[in-house]
């Protein structure tokens, strides 16, 4: 079986928005808590947030069929403090590049994070920049996993990612995905970061 791994291109946008909607749709089974957003649009997403070099995708083919998806991204890990803490900087040119999204992923008041800072001020950095890269999304179908893909996948990312020389890889899976779970870990990614939650809708008044 050959895998091939290409750059999606303009003309892939609809597999690709079929791909991450049966991504999303295969998190939300594993926890459906916040319930998804029925507006929401995985290819007007994906679409949107196609703008290289920040962002980027890879697709899986295997004997003319797509199977498989990894969305990329390098980010500048900048921590901000208030003014007057420290060496102040301008906003960084990578936060005024980046594209205003509404993810619409959360429901009810809130239906979505915007993923771009508007200040036009000055600000403080609690940290020093780290050049890293950020894997969004990563998706096989079910159908093919086991088979190869993911890891043929994973090191074409990382591949792109040491021509941007990033120090470091992040990403994030649900705890209760332990397929996933195993995955990343013999890919040699190692938890760093517990990202705790407790549901406060379902606690009894005393």
């Amino acid at each position: 079986m050959e895998i091939r791994i290409r750059e999606a291109k303009d003309d892939d946008l609809k597999i690709g928005g079929d791909l991450f909607a049966a991504h999303l749709q295969e998190q939300f089974s594993i926890d459906p808590h916040p319930a998804p957003n029925r507006v929401f649009d995985p290819h007007w997403f994906i679409k949107a947030m196609m703008n290289p070099p920040v962002n980027h995708m890879l697709l899986a083919d295997v004997e003319g069929q797509v199977v498989g998806l990894a969305r990329l991204g390098i980010l500048y890990g900048e921590g901000l403090i208030p003014l007057g803490g420290g060496p102040k900087r301008s906003e960084s040119s990578y936060m005024k590049r980046l594209p205003v999204i509404l993810l619409g992923k959360c429901r009810n008041i809130l239906d979505g994070w915007i993923s771009r800072i508007e200040a036009k001020r000055t600000v403080a950095q609690m940290c020093l920049p780290i050049r890293r890269g950020y894997i969004a999304d990563f998706y096989v179908i079910p159908q093919m996993r086991r088979k190869g893909v993911g890891s043929v996948l994973l090191q074409a990312s990382m591949d792109w990612f040491g021509t941007k020389t990033v120090l470091i890889v992040d990403l994030n899976y649900l705890e209760a995905n332990e397929v996933g779970k195993a995955f990343w870990k013999a890919m040699g990614f190692d938890g760093y970061r517990v990202l705790a939650r407790k549901d406060v809708s379902r606690t009894k008044k005393e």
